[in-house]
Parts: structure tokens; C-alpha cells; sequence
């Protein structure tokens, strides 16, 4: 049976370790990593930072949502690397769009402690870690894609969610048909059409992609 770490992670971590809960729900995605994040979490429970640090920052390169978090938290609290607002930011929203519900609320944080000329570099470093992502055939990047220009940007843009949307639909992606209809309805039109093609274009351009990555194997 799994513990879960709460807002107090252990009794004397709470003396140190500022209210945030450390996520350890994240799902199974091979034992050899699932056995990773297990001793990733043991490092923060022995308040060993340092090695939880480098863990959860190898396990949020395989696209460990929780492992994300956590190393948002570890690098919000400036525990095992000196604080860094801007680098726990991007992996905050990064594993908010791998749905991690806690994310959401650390972003936030991070965002009213930064200035307003340091969110759109990080923004851009969000889209571009979505786009070499789905360059590499990585399918629940295109919802994130979509969930990015809803839920990062300062700004909602529905014409651009809408096609990545629109893609996971095509693709059968699970939520796309819902997120792609409500999307829509922001929508003018013609707008609409333009859209359409923009995300047919895109499609096509993917599969093309796939093709010839699938040749090469």
C-alpha cells in the first residue's frame, strides 16, 4: 500500500519543509521507475534533498507528472538546489497540464512571486518542451498543447486550443471531442473554418512525420 505524503510529509519534515503537499499518486508507468519515485520519496522523508532533488529531476524528464511537482516543490522551498522561482514555475505548470491537481494552486504561487517580464520566457519554454513532444509522436502532449493556450497563457486562446483539440479528437484522444465542442463555442464561424484547416494542415503534417520516423526504425 502506497503512503501518501500530506501537507506534513512527516512529522519532522514539518518543521522545515513549508506547507505544500508532495504528490506520490503518480501512475504506473514501469516498475523500474515506479521503484525510483518510491526512493525519491524515501530521500525527502530521510531529509536527504540533495538526492531527492536529483531523482525527482531524472523522473520529471520521463514525464513523471508527480515527480514534476514534487520537484517544484523542491525547488520552490530551496531544498537539495537554491531557490529558483522560475525553474519550479515551469515544472508547476508542466506537470499542471499532466493533471496534477496540486500544480495548479503552486503555480499560482510562483506566478504572483515573479515579475510580470519573466512569465512569457517560461511560457515559451513550456510550449517548446510541448512541441518537442509531440514532434516525438508523444500523443497526450497534443491535449496539453490545447490545455497550454487555455490554462498558461496570460491571455486564453481559443482559436489556437481549439486545433490542437481538434487533433486529439481525429486521434481519438480521451476528453478531445468535449474540450474541441466547448472550445468551439468561443468561437466565431469563420474563424472557425480558418481553424479547421489550420488543424488539418497540422494532421497531415504529423502523419507525414510519423511515416517517415516509422521508416527509419
Amino acid at each position: 500500500m502506497r503512503l501518501h505524503i500530506g501537507l506534513c510529509l512527516l512529522a519532522i519534515a514539518c518543521l522545515i519543509i513549508p506547507p505544500y503537499a508532495w504528490a506520490d499518486n503518480h501512475p504506473p508507468t514501469g516498475a523500474a521507475l515506479d521503484a525510483e519515485y518510491d526512493a525519491a520519496v524515501a530521500f525527502v522523508k530521510q531529509q536527504d534533498y540533495d538526492a531527492a532533488y536529483e531523482a525527482f529531476r531524472r523522473l520529471s524528464a520521463f514525464e513523471q507528472y508527480d515527480a514534476q511537482y514534487n520537484l517544484a516543490t523542491l525547488l520552490r522551498a530551496g531544498f537539495g538546489h537554491p531557490q529558483d522561482f522560475q525553474e519550479a514555475l515551469y515544472w508547476a505548470w508542466l506537470s499542471h497540464l499532466g493533471g496534477v491537481a496540486k500544480a495548479g494552486a503552486l503555480a499560482d504561487e510562483l506566478v504572483d512571486l515573479l515579475p510580470e517580464n519573466a512569465l512569457d520566457p517560461i511560457r515559451e519554454k513550456v510550449l517548446a518542451h510541448l512541441s518537442q513532444r509531440v514532434d516525438a509522436g508523444d500523443a497526450a502532449a497534443i491535449m496539453h498543447r490545447g490545455d497550454y493556450f487555455l490554462e498558461i497563457l496570460a491571455e486564453p486562446d481559443h482559436g489556437q486550443a481549439y486545433v490542437w483539440y481538434a487533433i486529439g479528437a481525429a486521434m481519438k484522444l480521451k476528453g478531445a471531442y468535449k474540450a474541441r465542442n466547448e472550445t468551439a463555442e468561443n468561437l466565431e464561424p469563420n474563424t472557425l473554418i480558418d481553424l479547421q484547416e489550420a488543424a488539418a494542415q497540422i494532421f497531415r503534417e504529423m502523419k507525414t512525420r510519423a511515416a517517415e520516423q516509422g521508416q527509419q526504425k
